[in-house]
């Protein structure tokens, strides 16, 4: 418990968080060269589920509700 806090107190999220962000900042990258598929991408990080995967980039990424990983692979200047 003592070594959740600290993480916490340090970095300001929990190390899930942490994990999580990290992967969508990979997914991020990998969406704007556009090589991969956003399926691919989701399976690369991590993500089995594409819905999850949607849904946490939209979370994460999200300026407009309509916003999508496949935004990002078609603007890569976000």
């Amino acid at each position: 418990m003592k070594l959740k806090l600290v993480f916490r107190e340090i970095f300001g999220t929990t190390a899930f968080g942490c994990l999580q962000d990290y992967r969508l900042e990979q997914a991020k990258q990998f969406l704007q060269k556009g090589t991969m598929t956003v399926e691919e991408v989701a399976n690369v990080v991590g993500y089995l589920h594409l819905g999850h995967f949607r849904n946490a980039f939209k979370s994460k990424y999200s300026i407009m509700t309509a916003f999508s990983p496949n935004d990002c692979k078609i603007n890569a200047n976000y």
